[in-house]
């Protein structure tokens, strides 16, 4: 329903330059050789508890190195995370690390967290879970 719904907003503002596709990412970024100008990587949560958080810093890591190769020297990569036990400065880490093995370089345009409408309280850390950076990737 999601892409459908996607389709019905393209019609609507006659975007004629929009492709939907639905399959899994990482399969599709592999086997991808078409470049883009932008990639949004926006993946559900990788691990809801701390016993899978190796497994999640190599999902983010593996998800964001293969966005950078489908991406344009000089394209946009926008990419999240909402998993609340990779923190900020970790998913940070796992990005720039990504960048690094893949030999491209990064300049940070945007960093931002949740919405007013996701409070964050100071007294329960998983309450600031959603992280997000946009980079220009050379």
């Amino acid at each position: 329903t999601a892409i459908q719904s996607a389709r019905n907003n393209a019609d609507y503002n006659r975007f004629s330059n929009v492709e939907f596709i639905e399959q899994d990412c990482f399969e599709f970024l592999k086997k991808n050789s078409e470049k883009y100008d932008i990639v949004v990587s926006d993946p559900p949560a990788f691990t809801k508890s701390k016993k899978n958080i190796p497994e999640a810093i190599g999902a983010y890591y593996q998800i964001n190195k293969l966005a950078m190769r489908n991406l344009i020297k000089g394209g946009i990569l926008l990419t999240s995370s909402c998993s609340h036990h990779i923190f900020e400065d970790k998913f940070y880490d796992i990005i720039q690390r990504a960048a690094h093995t893949s030999k491209r370089n990064l300049r940070l345009i945007y960093r931002g967290l949740q919405s007013p409408d996701h409070p964050i309280l100071d007294a329960l850390p998983e309450t600031k879970y959603l992280k997000f950076f946009g980079f220009i990737v050379d």
